[in-house]
């Protein structure tokens, strides 16, 4: 379990960095030439927000999967098929 954990997270963390990296990226550079004296100024403010974006992701990941386990509890075991129809109407409408 430890074990499938560590890879989930590990594929999470080199995943999650091409995606965002292309779409911050532009801005973060943006960013880092005009308002930055130095190049090391500018990869501290960027490894600063990239620090920052990880820790939220880790803390709102955290929060999913601990109120995951509430929703399916015993008591709320009649509810999640409703929910689960309507989150998936919603997602289907967006679609």
């Amino acid at each position: 379990m430890k074990e499938s954990l560590y890879y989930l997270f590990l594929s999470g963390l080199i995943l999650g960095t091409g995606p965002c990296a292309a779409f911050c990226a532009p801005i973060l550079a943006s960013y880092v030439v005009v308002y930055k004296d130095s190049f090391n100024k500018g990869v501290v403010s960027y490894a600063a927000f990239s620090a920052g974006r990880l820790i939220s992701y880790a803390i709102l990941g955290a929060l999913c999967g601990g109120l995951s386990g509430i929703l399916k509890s015993a008591a709320l075991s009649g509810a999640l098929e409703t929910v689960t129809v309507m989150f998936g109407t919603g997602i289907a409408l967006i679609g």
